[in-house]
């Protein structure tokens, strides 16, 4: 009787992912972009004067970005739950 593990072949193998010297440059560029946008806006930007202000933008954004900013939260979160790995 044949064994199990031998019958069964994999549907897909692990990839051999290994990063060069340019995935090395654009991940530091990223975040080196990142990290200087939050500088400069944490030492420039001040017009935040309460929590509020900070987290609901003073309640002055229009429909454009708050839609944008829901879109992207909650489609990722269907895909996931939507693609079947096996």
């Amino acid at each position: 009787m044949a064994d199990i593990a031998t019958t069964f072949k994999p549907v897909f193998e692990k990839p051999d992912i290994n990063f060069e010297w340019p995935e090395y440059l654009v991940f530091v560029a990223v975040l080196v972009a990142s990290l200087g946008i939050g500088v400069f806006y944490g030492f420039f930007g001040n017009n935040n004067k309460t929590n509020e202000d900070f987290l609901m933008a003073g309640r002055s954004m229009s429909i454009l970005p708050v839609t944008l900013s829901l879109v992207c939260r909650y489609v990722p979160k269907l895909l996931f739950a939507t693609i079947q790995l096996f």
